[in-house]
């Protein structure tokens, strides 16, 4: 591995700041040819990347965990949800969790 120094002059053309964290949860199939359970959360505003990591091992025991930092433009508050990035800073997806996503749409009948 070869770290090395960045001169000055090559410094970061734009600047952000994270405005929230977002944590995603895997759930292993519960058998074979069944899609990973997957769980998104949204971290409050005043937690850190530590607070994140915490919550998440807590919770997503045995679990994949995934981090990302959702990004805006320096100084100011997201205005628009285009003005935003999100950057994975943990984890990764499980190994073909991202060939496919259920999606279960559940209708609640009106009772009689």
């Amino acid at each position: 591995m070869d770290w090395s120094p960045v001169p000055r002059e090559d410094e970061i053309p734009w600047v952000a700041d994270v405005d929230h964290y977002r944590i995603r949860i895997w759930g292993r199939p519960v058998d074979a040819g069944y899609a990973w359970n997957r769980d998104d959360w949204k971290a409050p505003a005043s937690a850190t990347l530590d607070d994140v990591l915490a919550w998440a091992r807590q919770r997503g025991v045995h679990a994949v965990i995934e981090v990302f930092a959702v990004l805006v433009p320096a100084g100011g508050p997201m205005l628009d949800a285009r003005q935003s990035a999100a950057v994975r800073v943990y984890g990764a997806p499980p190994a073909g969790a991202d060939v496919s996503d259920e999606v279960m749409i559940v209708a609640e009948r009106d009772a009689l």
